[in-house]
């Protein structure tokens, strides 16, 4: 009886797990010193407002930042970001793993599946949710892309 109990238990902790949102999970996002990629020298950004929407246009070129975040098993991660763009739509991005990151299963699925999601898209419009089934991976890296806006406005 405890056997089965204890599978229970085992089952309930990795369905709460599942479903528990970026959002639940506390997540520190901090910006570390740009690495030494050119960075665009160009006015940033500038907006540009239509009829219907206003939308933010970001300069031509390479743009990098860090970020860090933490796991539920108190692990520190950085990743260090670096989107290309051309006419605000983003067309090349790398990222570099450090800090034990690299290794995070978690972080290997997101490294697989990003690219997908990001090429050819709006860097002003990106919106992860999970990619690769990884939560906290694309919260840091949602978080690196305001991170880039911010540092361009």
């Amino acid at each position: 009886m405890a056997y089965i109990i204890g599978i229970i238990v085992v089952v309930l902790i990795a369905v709460g797990f599942a479903m528990t949102k970026s959002s639940d999970t506390p997540t520190t996002i901090t910006t570390e010193p740009e690495t030494s990629l050119p960075v665009a020298e160009t006015p940033a950004v500038t907006d540009t407002e239509s009829a219907d929407t206003m939308t933010t246009v970001i300069a031509d070129g390479v743009h990098t930042t860090a970020v860090t975040y933490l796991t539920p098993a108190n692990n520190e991660y950085l990743l260090d970001v670096s989107l290309t763009t051309e006419n605000g739509v983003i067309t090349d991005a790398n990222i570099v793993y450090s800090q034990g990151a690299e290794k995070d299963p978690n972080a290997q699925r997101f490294e697989g599946a990003y690219k997908e999601e990001i090429i050819g898209k709006k860097i002003d419009e990106l919106d992860l949710s999970r990619v690769g089934g990884a939560s906290l991976t694309t919260g840091a890296f949602n978080g690196a892309v305001d991170n880039i806006l911010a540092e361009n406005a």
